[in-house]
């Protein structure tokens, strides 16, 4: 079985460093591709992990990459 990860974020808007979901830490602020808003990471045992924008935010989060990987996701 073969398994990818799709890029979640930016660490910064200055290195535009696509993250990969194994490499995010919970609390730290990360870049959102899409908006270029702070997100962070949260999640855990009962949900699973996801980026979330801190203020009220007008953009879905669903971008290219994460449209992209939402198909194929389930028979992987």
């Amino acid at each position: 079985m073969q398994s990818f990860a799709v890029p979640i974020a930016w660490r910064s808007l200055e290195s535009r460093e696509l993250l990969l979901p194994s490499n995010a830490i919970k609390k730290l602020d990360y870049i959102c591709p899409q908006c270029t808003e702070i997100i962070r990471l949260r999640g855990g045992p009962v949900v699973s992990e996801h980026c979330y924008h801190l203020t009220p935010s007008v953009c879905t989060g669903q971008g290219v990459w994460h449209a992209a990987a939402k198909p194929d996701y389930g028979r992987i």
